[in-house]
């Protein structure tokens, strides 16, 4: 076997030519000054129940419905690890190194390809505390220097200017106004659409 490696390197040809393939790998945890980025277990549906149960959390996302019940933050939270190693999306819980409490998510979407969408959303009890801030820029670290990302996506609905505030802090640059109709709303609704390839 050695001197089959020795003999490729001789000719010039590259034994190693890559990084293996991430995805087959788990869900990784990382972690910024004050957070835990990790995946959710089932024992965290409860939480994520008590987080994302009013309307000011609906409304202000595609995929959230209200009311939102335990069977379908089970099932949400199960469907995770099949979607991370399809590279589908992977989500991260957003918890507090203070005192282990989950206060958010943050998701990144498509990332087994060059371009990424990102998103996220924080109960409304940690609103205006730069949890998103921080936590988005720990995903966005990731994935450039894990996944080889390039180019993130974000979008917002129109009638969540915070959420722009929170993607201006992080380099994204607004690109367009669209009417679109994602995730489970029922109509379109105006977007505003951003881009982060820096």
């Amino acid at each position: 076997m050695a001197s089959l490696f020795a003999s490729f390197l001789k000719r010039g040809v590259s034994v190693v030519t890559r990084k293996p393939h991430f995805f087959a790998m788990s869900q990784p945890e990382l972690e910024s000054f004050r957070f835990r980025l990790r995946p959710f277990h089932i024992s965290d549906a409860r939480r994520v129940v008590s987080l994302v149960n009013t309307p000011l959390i609906a409304d202000m996302t595609a995929n959230i419905p209200y009311p939102y019940s335990l069977p379908m933050a089970e099932d949400w939270i199960s469907s995770h690890h099949r979607a991370w190693i399809t590279s589908e999306y992977g989500v991260f819980a957003i918890e507090q190194k203070s005192d282990g409490q989950i206060i958010g998510a943050c998701s990144l979407m498509d990332f087994g390809k060059p371009e990424a969408e990102i998103g996220y959303w924080i109960g409304t009890d940690y609103w205006g505390r730069g949890v998103a801030t921080e936590a988005v820029r720990e995903v966005l670290r990731f994935a450039r220097e894990e996944l080889g990302v390039v180019r993130f996506r974000a979008r917002h609905l129109i009638e969540n200017p915070a959420s722009g505030r929170v993607l201006s802090k992080l380099g994204f640059r607004y690109t367009a106004d669209s009417y679109e109709q994602i995730g489970i709303m029922a109509e379109p609704k105006w977007m505003k659409l951003y881009l982060l390839d820096k």
